[in-house]
C-alpha cells in the first residue's frame, strides 16, 4: 500500500549534483598525482571520496558508484593498464579491501543521515502535539478551534489539503446547528460521504489505491467527535509515520472535545 515515494528526475539530479562533483574531483585528482604516489594510495582518494559523497548519496547509489569507481581505476590506474584483468595476489586484496570500506562508510553515513532526520522529525512533531494540547487546554469550546488542527495537519503534510468535519453536538457551540455537523474545507459528496461514515465508526479508512485519500476519526475515549480527510505528499517519506502523526493530531481534538461535551451535561445537569 505504502510503495517507495516517486522521484522527480529533474530534482533527482539536484539532490546528487555534489556527489558528481565530488568524484569529479576525486578523479581529477587521481590524473593529476598519477604515477607520482604508488597504487594503494591512490585507492585510498576512492575510499575518501565514497565518505565524502555518501552525505549526499541516496542508498543506491552510495552502493554502485564506489564498485563503478574501482572497477574504471582497475582499468585505467593498475597494471597492465588498459587491462581488466590483474593479478590479484599483488592488487586484487586491495582494491577489493578499498571497495568494502567504501561500502561500509557510505551505508554508515546513510544510516546515521536517516537517524538524524527522524530524530530530527519526531521533535519536530513532539513539539506540534504538545502546542495543539496547549492550545486545546486553554480554551472552553475546542470545536472553534478546529482551523488549529486543520492548520496542524497541513504543516505536517507539507500543505496537503485537509477538510475537517465536527459532530453536531462538538459543533453547536462553534456557530453551526445543534443537529448540524460542522465541515472545513471542500470535500467531494463522494469525500463528505466518507468523512460521515468515518466520524460514525471511528475506523480510518481509504480511498484510492496509488495516491490514496486517508480519512482518520477524532477518538475520545468513548466516542468519535467527527473525522478529518487528507492526502499525503507525493514525496512523503515514512508514509505510516505520518499517518500516525495525524491520527495522534486528531485524537488530541477527539479528546478536548470529548472534554467539553462531558463539561457541557454537567452544567446543564446542574442547572436542571
Amino acid at each position: 500500500m505504502f510503495g517507495p515515494p516517486r522521484d522527480h528526475p529533474g530534482a533527482f539530479f539536484k539532490r546528487h549534483a555534489p556527489v558528481a562533483l565530488v568524484w569529479a574531483a576525486a578523479w581529477l585528482l587521481l590524473g593529476l598525482v598519477d604515477q607520482r604516489i604508488d597504487i594503494g594510495t591512490q585507492a585510498m582518494v576512492l575510499v575518501l571520496a565514497a565518505a565524502v559523497a555518501a552525505v549526499w548519496s541516496s542508498r543506491w547509489v552510495a552502493v554502485v558508484a564506489p564498485a563503478l569507481s574501482v572497477q574504471w581505476f582497475l582499468y585505467l590506474y593498475v597494471p597492465p593498464r588498459g587491462d581488466p584483468m590483474i593479478d590479484f595476489e599483488e592488487h586484487g586484496l586491495l582494491l577489493v579491501t578499498a571497495l568494502v570500506v567504501s561500502w561500509i562508510i557510505s551505508l554508515l553515513m546513510q544510516r546515521q543521515r536517516e537517524l538524524a532526520k527522524n530524530e530530527h522529525s519526531l521533535m519536530l512533531r513532539s513539539e506540534q502535539l504538545r502546542r495543539l494540547g496547549d492550545a486545546l487546554r486553554e480554551v472552553d469550546d475546542p470545536g472553534a478551534q478546529a482551523d488549529l488542527l486543520q492548520d496542524a495537519l497541513a504543516t505536517s503534510l507539507r500543505g496537503s489539503p485537509v477538510a475537517l468535519l465536527l459532530r453536531a453536538s462538538a459543533a453547536e457551540s462553534s456557530g453551526a446547528g445543534a443537529d448540524q455537523d460542522r465541515v472545513l474545507g471542500s470535500p467531494t459528496a463522494e469525500e463528505a460521504a466518507a468523512l460521515q461514515a468515518v466520524k460514525s465508526s471511528g475506523v480510518a479508512s481509504s480511498i484510492g489505491e496509488s495516491e490514496p485519500t486517508w480519512f482518520l476519526p477524532m477518538r475520545g475515549r468513548s466516542a468519535s467527535y467527527g473525522a478529518v480527510m487528507l492526502r499525503l505528499p507525493e514525496q512523503a517519506g515514512d508514509r505510516q509515520a505520518m499517518l500516525r502523526h495525524a491520527q495522534a493530531l486528531c485524537d488530541l481534538m477527539g479528546v478536548a472535545l470529548e472534554r467539553a461535551s462531558a463539561l457541557r451535561a454537567a452544567h446543564m445537569a446542574r442547572e436542571a
